[in-house]
């Protein structure tokens, strides 16, 4: 990707193109949840809807691209890595229909997520654990919480794993493969921990600080933030391993040059 000269960022076009992003992403919540407001059963309405979440994502990908990039540098880009793309779309595809599935058998999820955090608690405090109307509950003293959907840590998993295959795809030909794949179980395995870590805290802050705060402004914010960190590291550290030391020792030779050059000019 460094290889492709970028020109200078239009500011104005681009921060038009970052606002009809996020508007043609508020579509597509909208969308999303016009099935369930207006109890939408029509076979042909609810394929149009399909339609139409499928061409808002698609716009808004475009527009924020097109924000963040140059329309030029993007035709490079696209005319460079054309396998990649191709490939990370349809996988995109797939991992869509995935994460439908998974998030329907949340509950399995949910109850694992509710027994570790059980363990985890009740080590120091007086937890109580029952299945409620919807999904298990962890109540500690008069502070309660219903381990549903978004607790299962399903769209996190699911995240990781869209992240690594277009790492893979975008780099397969500088990556060890078996170690790429080794690491990714290790950090799969890691976001599910970091998930619990997330809830265990929500549960103490609840407990101790601010009930409100809790399952307001933490629950809102804290899972893409400790997504977010967690992969940034993960991949930091990991980057050490997967890819072939041509690519890290050409990366330091890179360095040592532009040194030189800058010697040289003095």
């Amino acid at each position: 990707i460094s290889q492709i000269s970028h020109p200078k960022i239009n500011k104005s076009k681009s921060t038009i193109f970052m606002v009809a992003g996020f508007l043609t992403v508020g579509i597509y919540y909208l969308l999303r949840a016009s099935t369930n407001i207006y109890s939408i059963n029509s076979t042909t309405l609810i394929f149009l809807i399909w339609l139409g979440i499928l061409l808002t994502l698609i716009i808004a990908f475009i527009c924020v691209a097109i924000s963040v990039f140059d329309y030029d540098y993007l035709i490079k880009f696209y005319q460079k890595f054309t396998n990649e793309i191709v490939f990370t779309g349809l996988i995109s595809i797939f991992l869509y229909y995935i994460l439908i599935y998974f998030q329907s058998k949340w509950y399995l999820f949910s109850g694992f997520v509710a027994n570790a955090l059980y363990f985890f608690l009740s080590l120091f405090l007086d937890v109580m654990y029952y299945i409620g109307e919807d999904a298990p509950v962890l109540q500690i003293n008069d502070f309660a919480v219903s381990i549903g959907s978004p607790c299962s840590g399903i769209d996190s998993m699911l995240l990781f794993f869209s992240f690594f295959i277009a790492l893979f795809a975008l780099d397969h030909k500088k990556i060890k493969t078996v170690k790429f794949f080794i690491f990714f179980v290790i950090g799969f395995i890691g976001v599910v921990f970091v998930n619990i870590i997330r809830l265990l805290l929500l549960i103490l802050v609840g407990v101790f600080i601010s009930p409100k705060f809790a399952v307001g402004l933490f629950h809102t914010n804290a899972g893409w933030m400790f997504f977010l960190i967690y992969f940034l590291l993960y991949y930091w550290f990991i980057r050490k391993f997967i890819y072939d030391k041509i690519i890290i020792d050409d990366k330091k030779k890179t360095k040592v040059s532009k040194k030189k050059g800058k010697k040289n000019e003095k």
